[in-house]
């Protein structure tokens, strides 16, 4: 996985391209990671998986605690969908979480508030895709 991820890097620039980071004056807000699925074999591990083959994904979406309900997430969300756009994948995916806020998933409530759609059903880590 540490070679695809240098391949990616390299191929593409080392420019914050798998993931974007919100800071205020040293301090973290918040961060998405996202990257093209082969980086991420453990999305087979998830029983609504795997992803798309068309889509990026996003694995990691977290706002701290104090920096909720303020737009943040929107805001990384829409830097990834750029992203994607930018290297001409079709949608972007992730495996949101239902029944809890506190997960590195990110919830599936704000992904689909943001125009996702629910791909795969599961009780805990559904497949959600919002197609761009």
């Amino acid at each position: 996985m540490r070679l695809l991820k240098k391949e990616w890097l390299t191929s593409h620039g080392k420019n914050n391209i798998l993931g974007k980071v919100a800071r205020e004056e040293g301090r973290l807000k918040g961060f998405i990671q996202f990257g093209p699925t082969k980086l991420y074999p453990q999305q087979f591990n998830y029983k609504s998986g795997p992803v798309s083959p068309d889509a990026m994904l996003i694995t990691c979406l977290f706002i701290a605690k104090e920096y909720r309900r303020r737009g943040l997430a929107r805001l990384l969300l829409s830097l990834a969908e750029e992203v994607a756009q930018q290297y001409n994948y079709a949608a972007i995916e992730a495996f949101a979480r239902k029944g809890s806020t506190d997960n590195p998933s990110g919830p599936i409530e704000l992904f689909l508030a943001y125009g996702f759609e629910i791909l795969k059903n599961d009780e805990e880590f559904p497949l959600v895709r919002k197609v761009l």
